[in-house]
């Protein structure tokens, strides 16, 4: 008779010692018991083989378990090889529920995927696509990976994204009508600057006052010169961004307008790069641009003069804004203090210059130059 046993020893220095102990009787000829045999057979090495396997075999199931995707080794005719879902269970893991793709997919998407196979063994690159599945009475949204993974074989690993297209769809919804809420509320801010405006219009016609007069009309191209940044805002793809450009062109229709210069004979030319700011600079800069062209039109040209002004915008290598408003007149008088002004315009382009954090200079060689340097200020949210 014999017997097999394992048993685990303790070394010397505490490791452990696996061992087969097997023993087995001895008898004599009569069939008299006159002893044992004993073997004991070192298995330490296989021991520690098994219990590594062991644990790389839980570390890939872990592993497997833990891939939310659908995965599938496929031979380039479409046979499937093996299939891994984390919608079955343990023990039908790796059982193909199908013998080719074609029993898995309808015949337009099965063509496309045999097509996407074909592109990913030729050209040895992973295929990446998404399809739409009606599953449920619903639509399910998959993203397709194709691996070559051999001469003749890919493995296609299948995502479900059917949440995240519904997410992205809910966060696109919610962004169109941000949008939408946020030119509504420029569309109104435009009016309610208009309303004021002709309130101030209606005023003016009681006035017989010049000076008093000249007040109204400064203050009301003021406000049109904000209410155009917003009308501007509202017309715009980007909101968040003003088109400096063309906003000059209208700022300046508007002073021409006001001021009846087409009576005038005073040239005036645009030169304006298609340059876009935010709010926080554009502002400040269209009301800059304001003063300086209605100080020109109000004292560069008295009694009738001819001239031109030349109203320019482009930026620098140094990402730097540069703007010039230049003209012909008879420039600016000496006894005016540039750093201290009195005049309301002139203290208004060196606040909002400051505001602006710009450098201002004047020249007078020929007529008056005003030029404006600046960055665009930061994005200041608004809570």
């Amino acid at each position: 008779m014999r017997e097999q046993q394992n048993f685990k020893f303790k070394r010397k220095d505490s490791s452990n010692l696996w061992a087969i102990v097997s023993c087995s009787s001895i008898h004599n000829q009569t069939g008299k018991y006159i002893g044992a045999l004993t073997m004991v057979t070192d298995i330490t090495k296989r021991k520690i083989t098994e219990a590594a396997l062991s644990q790389s075999e839980a570390t890939n199931r872990a592993i497997i378990d833990g891939i939310p995707d659908l995965l599938l080794r496929v031979k380039r005719d479409g046979t499937c090889l093996n299939f891994i879902s984390p919608k079955d269970s343990s023990a039908k893991k790796y059982v193909p529920i199908a013998n080719h793709i074609s029993e898995l997919l309808t015949p337009d998407i099965l063509q496309k995927q045999l097509e996407y196979i074909e592109q990913a063994l030729t050209t040895k690159e992973v295929q990446i696509y998404e399809q739409q599945l009606p599953k449920c009475n619903k639509i399910c949204h998959e993203e397709i990976r194709i691996s070559p993974c051999g001469q003749d074989e890919v493995l296609i690993i299948v995502r479900d994204i059917t949440e995240r297209k519904e997410a992205e769809r809910k966060i696109l919804l919610a962004l169109e009508e941000k949008e939408i809420l946020i030119k509504e509320i420029h569309h109104r801010v435009k009016n309610n600057l208009h309303v004021i405006i002709s309130l101030l219009n209606l005023q003016i016609h009681n006035i017989n006052d010049p000076k008093l007069l000249e007040i109204f009309n400064d203050s009301q191209n003021r406000i049109y010169t904000m209410a155009l940044i917003h009308e501007q805002l509202y017309q715009s793809e980007d909101l968040g961004k003003v088109r400096l450009d063309k906003y000059i062109q209208g700022l300046i229709g508007n002073l021409c307008t006001s001021f009846y210069i087409g009576s005038k004979s005073i040239k005036l030319m645009v030169e304006a790069e298609p340059l876009s700011l935010n709010l926080e600079t554009a502002i400040p800069c269209g009301l800059i641009i304001n003063e300086l062209i209605t100080n020109v039109y109000k004292h560069a040209f008295p009694n009738g003069r001819d001239g031109e002004v030349k109203v320019q915008l482009f930026q620098s290598d140094e990402q730097q804004f540069n703007l010039i408003v230049a003209d012909n007149g008879i420039g600016i008088p000496a006894t005016v203090d540039l750093q201290n002004p009195t005049s309301l315009g002139l203290k208004l382009v060196q606040i909002l210059a400051k505001q602006l954090k710009a450098s201002l200079e004047f020249s007078f060689q020929t007529g008056t130059v005003a030029k404006l340097t600046f960055k665009q200020l930061p994005y200041k949210p608004r809570i």
